[in-house]
């Protein structure tokens, strides 16, 4: 092999390792199970919460002032799909897509557990501590409709458009701590960040740095 194909070589194994790490299996769950309240950007009083009829099949999804009651508590449960259920704490069932429905303005309401892709979620990060909540069944997004801040405003899946309406914080609910204490809100994890690819980013500059010695030895 003369210089320039081990030079190229070289060249060639860098690049596979840095395009298929994905291979490599890890743990990409951006934030940890358990109980939160979604604050919308819109405004930071105004939360997820399920209409008057809570324990109800088919009970509306929508906005609501911060009031601490447990309507206003869900669930997320992580799947090896990457995706979560979000239920809701005082009923028990889950943030579902109305009907699979697969239009812009898809109602979203609570349902008891079916183990379909309309009930499941994906979080996807937005920066500056906000959330996008993505269905698996047809890729919309959670939106608080016409970007209005109100009570009694209603949760729908809607287009990606990057705005205010569709990002959320998710504040953690520690058990035993009253409404009015510290908040603490839900960030990537620092896994997430530390991975190039599905693999650790030191994995990847261990590999690199092995490649370009045995690179140097053959000069």
């Amino acid at each position: 092999m003369d210089a320039l194909a081990k030079k190229m070589a070289y060249v060639v194994a860098i690049v596979a390792v840095m395009l298929f790490g994905a291979t490599v299996a890890k743990d990409d769950q951006p934030v940890a199970d358990g109980a939160y309240r979604l604050v919308s950007a819109i405004d930071a009083d105004y939360v997820w919460d399920i209409d008057d009829s809570a324990a109800a099949e088919g009970a509306n999804l929508r906005l609501y002032e911060k009031n601490g009651r447990e309507t206003q508590k869900f669930i997320f449960t992580y799947y090896a799909d990457g995706y979560y259920t979000i239920s809701n704490a005082r009923s028990g069932k889950i943030v579902e897509c109305a009907q699979s429905g697969f239009e812009n303005g898809t109602n979203i309401w609570q349902h008891t557990y079916l183990g379909t892709d309309a009930q499941r979620w994906k979080l996807l990060y937005a920066g500056d501590g906000y959330f996008v909540l993505k269905c698996k069944y047809n890729g919309k997004v959670a939106d608080v409709e016409e970007s209005v801040a109100a009570n009694g405003q209603n949760i729908q899946a809607y287009q990606y458009n990057d705005s205010p309406a569709q990002k959320f914080r998710l504040v953690k609910v520690v058990a035993g701590k009253n409404e009015g204490s510290k908040e603490t809100y839900a960030t990537i994890r620092p896994s997430t960040v530390f991975f190039y690819r599905g693999v650790p980013a030191l994995f990847v500059l261990l590999a690199v740095a092995i490649v370009w010695m045995g690179y140097r030895r053959q000069q």
